[in-house]
């Protein structure tokens, strides 16, 4: 290989790299949101909330933690690509 072959390969690839840490950024950015939400949530329930409105908060809460869970899941996938990105940068 050219060492201009190489360099293009290595810019594509740090390319790439930077677009997975963007998405990565963004995807941590919304697990906090998600969190938050739960938070607040959590907060708006007191002595005097109705028992059906407690019901649908907690089912509400459920379901956020279960988009948490897919976006750890996302996270997780795209921290793996970024390492696979690196390993092929080594130099064999």
């Amino acid at each position: 290989m050219s060492v201009q072959s190489i360099q293009s390969n290595i810019l594509s690839i740090q390319r790439e790299v930077q677009n997975l840490r963007k998405k990565l950024t963004d995807k941590s950015r919304n697990e906090a949101s998600k969190f938050s939400r739960i938070d607040q949530i959590r907060r708006s329930i007191n002595k005097y909330t109705s028992p059906s409105s407690v019901e649908s908060k907690n089912h509400e809460i459920g379901r956020i933690e279960s988009e948490i869970v897919r976006i750890k899941s996302d996270i997780a996938n795209l921290n793996k690509q970024i390492a696979e990105k690196f390993v092929t940068l080594k130099p064999t």
